[in-house]
């Protein structure tokens, strides 16, 4: 009879198996039938409707896969850890089982078919040499867990418009795809499902069936162009780093109505989005959710007119909490209102506020890295009836360019370096409820020059709150006989200086320029101080606010006094190169001008035709010649004849003429002989003394010159 039915365990462990041909009838392979079998290849039946769970499991030499027509269901491990496998066609399989060909490390391709409804989990997990384009077929479903998951080789993929679902991690670290277009009928994508996927290049569109968008489901998907959620009218959740990275996003980013939820840094660093638009619905707004650091191109902020938890009051270009009245996310162009209680933490990390930032008077407490890295932001204004509070952790840090000194009379605490590195930054001035300054609170404010206390009892003060260092180390003003229990507080500082009413301020305008210092160091005894301002190296004083030009400067403090000393370069120094020949029919010298000091001048002497140069006036035979200018200074070039008989003496060896004398350098120990015109032998010397040995002749006119074995050359006598 003929076998329709091969039941569980049949030939499990036959690893002598070779080849397995499975007739013209079995229609059913059971559970594990021949998992763990030699054989490299399957000949199937025709009839073949089911492959069990587990049926060839880890088949070690199995190579290829041909799934009959009739095969509708592969099931679970089916052909798990099968490492020799590369290829698997199928044509009418409706369902692939969990992990069915999990751990098949050697498979490059796979055919699904144009019947495929479920893929299952961890289906093709591990899997990772499959290479190609995959087109999935139009009945799928659902494509389960971790399917794809790292399949770098995978250059893209084509997924059906009745697509339901994209499991978690199904496509994750599939680098070599590059075009992505979503389904029109999906329902949910999963948690990490194109996660690190950073070569997609689209701008997805996505559809109005989509419910849920899981965390990190684009993560770090940096070059995705776009997204556009306006037709997601049934989007309830965004998962958190949902598209966490994606820095290449651009335009406006649309939260439908619907959506209730979004998660923790889920546009975390989409610096490219200029608009946000919250919907009617929202409720939960996760940490960081908006951050568009370093530099953000955030302009305009909406919310929908009917959401019961946040509002953008007057057009205010900010997300306000409204239960609490806390700023929750600002933009370059938000206005705070003035019914703002608190600013939240990041409200505008990043942002690109140029110029002024006005803090109303509710306001009570700025939040931990508010305005972090507003590098334009340049004056904090706070009115003299401000209720600010407490200002948090790194709250202003990095605002470089902040230059007006924070008046800040109604502080109470100041968080761990919260104007840290804000370079610009002249002064501070506290109120008298001031209780703690924060760890590092204004270290690296290089420009930090005096420091106002109001308060009788010191503050508590972290580790390096202030710059110590006795150059640089900001003046301390504090009230009158408090200077014991000011330095307790803060026992590395050392410029203290008792003030009872008034505030004074003298800073310089810039304190690698000059420095600004104080006379006096009692101002409650005696109204009278003197400053001074002393430029650094290079630069030089100018003035005192309105134009007083008096250093040291004198005056009596009958009110606050804010005054700013005025520093710049100097002139920068010139000096006069001169360039000379020894004469002009012999020779000529470029490279003589005016130069600025340090600057480096090159002379080239360049003789006439028949002539050479022979040196400068100090005996540099250098030709160019460079000059590191420090003073005024002249130089001459020495030129002499060059037309004589065969230039090429011995090496080294200088012949030139001065004085009616032929001088002759580097030639100790060489003897020399001079010929007149007709060749006749004037002057014989043996073994010459000196490396510049003078000739004296008596007459003007021409001479050969020989030294030791070199050629004769030719030389002018004046």
């Amino acid at each position: 009879p003929s076998v329709k039915i091969i039941k569980w365990s049949a030939f499990q462990y036959w690893g002598s198996l070779k080849h397995l041909d499975l007739g013209t009838s079995v229609e059913y392979i059971g559970s594990n039938a021949f998992s763990n079998c030699g054989m490299e290849a399957i000949q199937f039946s025709p009839e073949v409707k089911i492959i069990d769970n587990y049926a060839f499991m880890q088949c070690p030499n199995l190579k290829k896969l041909e799934i009959p027509n009739k095969t509708k269901i592969i099931g679970d491990m089916a052909f798990y850890k099968c490492p020799k496998l590369t290829q698997v066609t199928m044509t009418a399989v409706d369902s692939i089982g969990e992990s069915a060909f999990r751990g098949c490390e050697e498979l490059t391709s796979i055919a699904l078919g144009d019947s495929l409804r479920i893929l299952g989990n961890y289906a093709f997990h591990e899997c990772t040499k499959i290479e190609g384009h995959i087109k999935f077929p139009k009945p799928l479903e659902y494509i389960g867990w971790k399917n794809f998951s790292g399949c770098r080789k995978i250059t893209g993929i084509d997924l059906p418009d009745g697509l339901k679902g994209i499991g978690w991690e199904a496509f994750r670290e599939c680098f070599g795809i590059t075009k992505l277009t979503l389904p029109g009928e999906l329902v949910a994508i999963g948690d990490g499902a194109f996660y690190n996927c950073w070569n997609i290049e689209s701008k997805l569109i996505f559809p109005a069936t989509l419910k849920n968008i899981g965390y990190r489901a684009f993560h770090n998907c940096e070059k995705l162009q776009g997204i556009d959620l306006k037709h997601a009218s049934e989007l309830e959740s965004i998962g958190f780093q949902a598209f966490y990275g994606c820095d290449g996003l651009t335009g406006e980013l649309w939260i439908p109505d619907a959506v209730t939820t979004i998660g923790l840094e889920a546009f975390w660093f989409c610096s490219g989005i200029n608009s946000l638009y919250i919907g009617a619905s929202l409720t939960e707004v996760g940490e960081n959710a908006f951050i568009s650091f370093p530099r953000g191109n955030l302009t305009s902020i909406i919310v929908n007119k009917n959401n019961p938890n946040y509002d953008s009051r007057k057009d205010c270009n900010a997300m306000i909490e409204t239960a609490t009245n806390t700023l929750y996310k600002g933009c370059c162009r938000t206005v705070i209102p003035e019914t703002v209680t608190a600013i939240g933490d990041d409200a505008f990390l990043g942002c690109d506020i140029i110029g002024e930032i006005n803090i109303p008077d509710a306001v009570t407490s700025i939040g931990d890295d508010a305005f972090y890295a507003c590098h334009d932001i340049t004056r904090i204004n706070l009115s003299a009836n401000n209720k600010l509070a407490s200002i948090g952790e790194e709250a202003f840090a990095h605002c470089y360019r902040l230059r007006e000194i924070p008046q800040l009379y109604s502080i109470v605490t100041i968080g761990d370096q919260a104007f840290e590195a804000c370079h610009s930054m002249p002064g501070v001035i506290f109120g008298p409820n001031l209780k703690e300054i924060g760890r590092a609170a204004f270290n690296a404010c290089g420009n930090l020059q005096h420091a106002t206390f109001k308060s009788a009892t010191p503050p508590t003060v972290g580790e390096r709150a202030f710059i110590y260092d006795p150059e640089y180390s900001p003046y301390m003003f504090i009230p009158c006989n408090k200077t014991a229990a000011y330095q307790a507080a803060m026992p590395k500082q050392e410029k203290f200086i008792e003030s009872d009413t008034y505030n004074v301020s003298v800073v310089s305008n810039d304190v690698e320029m000059g420095k600004v210092s104080y006379k006096s160091h009692d101002l409650c005894e005696s109204n009278v101080v003197t400053v001074t301002a002393t430029p650094e190296a290079g630069f030089r004083f100018l003035y005192w606010t309105g134009g007083i030009s008096q250093n040291p400067c004198t005056f009596s403090v009958k009110g606050d006094i804010f005054l700013v000393a005025y520093f710049e370069a100097n002139p920068e120094q010139e000096y006069t190169i001169r360039a000379l020949s020894n004469d002009s029919t012999q020779g000529t010298v470029t490279g003589g001008g005016v130069y600025l000091e340090n600057a480096t001048a090159t002379l080239t002497a360049v003789p006439k035709e028949g002539y050479q140069f022979i040196k400068w006036q100090d005996g540099n035979t250098d030709n160019p010649r460079s000059i590191v200018v420090t003073s005024d200074a002249t130089f001459t070039a020495f030129f002499d004849v060059a037309d004589g008989i065969n230039q090429n003496q011995t090496a080294k060896v200088q012949i030139y003429t001065a004085d009616k004398s032929i001088i002759i350098g580097n030639a100790e120990g060489k003897n020399v002989n001079i010929y007149d015109l007709t060749g006749q032998l004037l002057i014989k010397e043996a073994s010459i003394a000196s490396n510049n040995h003078v000739i004296h002749v008596r007459r003007q006119g021409i001479y050969f010159v020989k030294v030791g074995n070199g050629k004769a050359q030719k030389v002018l006598v004046k």
